[in-house]
């Protein structure tokens, strides 16, 4: 795709090519409507448009680095297994030829040197917030996006039922970030409990007893085995979602052409 101009962005956006300038560039000198703002800021994306801030980048404009933004997790089983996700996903990287660099949590302004940022777990406002702040692609994965041409990977446990050949179980699951993804998790799932602390899970017993637990992760799996309960476990992040991860990633950023932006699983 031939490179973007601001020029081009303007006429898209029927904007100044002054105006596009200042909200790429990140400015807060003039007064920018909000709607104008994500305007320029989408219409860069689609078209590609990126600064190239660095020497090493002037030829293709691209860094080949992904930036990987966390949601926020208190719980210590929620972190192990994001951390074992995350070991697996760079590693999966590495072999397409891609670094990473992690964002710190909160840090949702304009991000730069990256080809694209993996957001994982993030709350509805982070995410949002995130991807309004940027030209890169910005690829929802456990979370939500509010974009159409946005990449959403995300776990709601749909497939359970064909799975496992239940018609009558109770999910166990660690609590999303995500208010939307827990609500979309409710839609597909009648009996679900969503986990964030010891206690839950120590109360567990004599609420599951006798029921089909279908349990999400391996940490929380390993846990929930010595409380004696007819479990099932759902392996979270398989080997399938991170290639599917790294061809949405692959489509994000060479602005590949396709249908079908929404993964759930």
């Amino acid at each position: 795709m031939e490179k973007a101009r601001l020029k081009d962005i303007a006429e898209k956006a029927g904007v100044s090519v002054a105006t596009v300038s200042y909200v790429l560039s990140n400015k807060t000198t003039q007064k920018i409507s909000e709607e104008t703002r994500l305007k320029i800021i989408q219409i860069a994306s689609v078209l590609n448009y990126k600064k190239n801030t660095f020497a090493s980048t002037l030829v293709n404009g691209k860094t080949n680095q992904i930036g990987l933004y966390f949601g926020n997790y208190n719980f210590p089983i929620a972190k192990s297994e994001i951390g074992s996700f995350v070991t697996r996903l760079v590693k999966s990287l590495k072999s397409k030829g891609f670094n990473t660099t992690i964002i710190p949590n909160g840090f949702t302004i304009l991000i730069n040197n990256v080809d694209a940022i993996l957001c994982i777990g993030a709350n509805d406002e982070e995410f949002v917030t995130l991807s309004k702040n940027n030209t890169i692609p910005v690829l929802a994965i456990d979370s939500i996006k509010h974009i159409p041409w946005t990449f959403q990977l995300c776990h709601t446990f749909s497939n359970i039922k064909e799975k496992f050949a239940l018609n009558e179980f109770t999910l166990v699951t660690l609590r999303p970030n995500s208010i939307k993804l827990q609500n979309l998790i409710k839609e597909n799932i009648h009996d679900v409990l969503f986990i964030d602390n010891y206690l839950q899970l120590n109360n567990l017993s004599s609420t599951l007893e006798n029921k089909n637990v279908v349990v999400a992760g391996n940490d929380l799996f390993e846990y929930l085995q010595l409380k004696n309960l007819n479990l099932y476990k759902y392996d979270v992040y398989t080997d399938d979602m991170l290639n599917m991860i790294n061809d949405c990633l692959e489509l994000a950023i060479e602005h590949k052409e396709t249908d079908i932006h929404d993964f759930n699983y």
